[in-house]
C-alpha cells in the first residue's frame, strides 16, 4: 500500500497558500514624493526652542552674576572647541 493513499495522513495545506517568489518581490519600492511640511510644524519647533530658551534664562537669572558669567563662558568655549575639532578633522 502506498503512503499517499493513506487517508489518515494530513495533507500539506499551507504549501498551496504560500505564494511563489516573483521577480517583482525583490525589486526596490518606487521613490516617494517628499512630504511638504506645514508652517505649523515650523512654528511649533520655534515655539519649543523659545520655551527652552526662556527656561534657561529663568534658571540663569536665579544664580549669582559671577556663576552666570562662568556658565555662559563655559558654554561658548564648548561650542567653539567643538567647531574647531570638526574643522580640524575635516581638513
Amino acid at each position: 500500500m502506498a503512503r499517499d493513499s493513506c487517508s489518515c495522513r494530513k495533507k500539506n495545506v499551507r504549501a498551496s497558500i504560500i505564494p511563489k517568489s516573483s521577480p517583482r518581490a525583490t525589486s526596490f519600492p518606487p521613490p516617494r514624493a517628499r512630504i511638504r511640511r506645514d508652517w505649523s510644524t515650523l512654528h511649533g519647533r520655534i515655539s519649543r526652542w523659545r520655551k527652552r530658551a526662556r527656561w534657561v534664562q529663568y534658571k540663569l537669572k536665579a544664580v549669582p552674576k559671577v556663576i552666570r558669567v562662568l556658565v555662559i563662558a563655559a558654554a561658548v568655549l564648548a561650542v567653539f572647541s567643538g567647531m574647531n575639532l570638526v574643522y580640524q578633522v575635516k581638513s
